[in-house]
């Protein structure tokens, strides 16, 4: 209830406890009692409030988003320590060009965007309810990220600009897979943002990783989230990688 009372008074735990007789209006009461039903039907709490934090910003989510996770905080957090960010030359900054492949809400892009505001960024999706999303999360963000529509399993369709960094968070949870996981990402989560064939855990590995070698210049990086079994089976940095594995 904490998390619901500071979405909707920025109250903390402390004025809760202080504020312990103030009223609520009755729009906030009804809200209250919508919210806790739909937390009794699992829906996650991000998708009640209609809003989540991601490295200190604000993010809009729907179900037609997967909710920002904290491994995907870690994997910006990488990205900006370690891929080639400052191109400084001749004391300005040289424009850095980044692509997003799965973008959903626009966590990943925007973050990069904001932490690395001379960058060139361009995050894709298949989804266009998602990429709507994403878009009004980069203006609450204030910041500028060229959205598209486009299904990266036929990249080939497109014209590819040189890259800096790669980075996508694709669909990798496997079909059979579903049995072990929460009822409520099962359930309310997109399920075109989640899961694989059984029979082809990698394709998107693969894809991304073959659409890499044709767009990444020399000092460019490749950066994936992935899932412990998968990460057994697919080495993105091995210079003997075999994409038809």
């Amino acid at each position: 209830m904490g998390l619901i009372f500071d979405h909707l008074r920025g109250y903390a735990r402390l004025d809760l406890m202080m504020k312990g007789e103030e009223k609520l209006s009755n729009e906030e009461v009804a809200f209250i009692h919508e919210a806790v039903v739909r937390l009794q039907g699992h829906e996650p709490l991000q998708y009640v409030l209609g809003q989540t934090h991601f490295m200190d910003m604000v993010f809009k989510v729907n179900p037609h988003v997967l909710i920002p996770r904290p491994e995907t905080e870690e994997l910006v957090t990488w990205i900006l320590e370690e891929a080639p960010l400052d191109r400084s030359s001749g004391g300005s900054k040289a424009p850095l060009e980044i692509l997003d492949i799965g973008t959903g809400s626009g966590c990943i892009p925007i973050a990069l965007k904001k932490n690395r505001p001379w960058a060139r960024v361009e995050a894709w999706d298949i989804s266009a309810e998602a990429l709507e999303t994403a878009r009004g999360n980069a203006l609450l963000n204030h910041v500028e990220v060229d959205f598209q529509l486009r299904d990266v399993l036929n990249y080939q369709k497109y014209p590819l600009a040189p890259r800096h960094v790669v980075i996508s968070n694709p669909p990798y949870v496997t079909q059979s897979e579903q049995t072990k996981m929460a009822q409520n990402v099962l359930e309310h989560e997109p399920h075109l943002a989640l899961f694989v064939a059984d029979d082809t855990p990698l394709l998107f590995y693969r894809v991304i990783a073959q659409m890499a070698t044709t767009c990444l210049l020399p000092d460019g990086c490749l950066y994936f989230e992935i899932n412990e079994p998968t990460a057994r089976r697919f080495v993105p940095c091995s210079k003997n990688l075999d994409l038809n594995k």
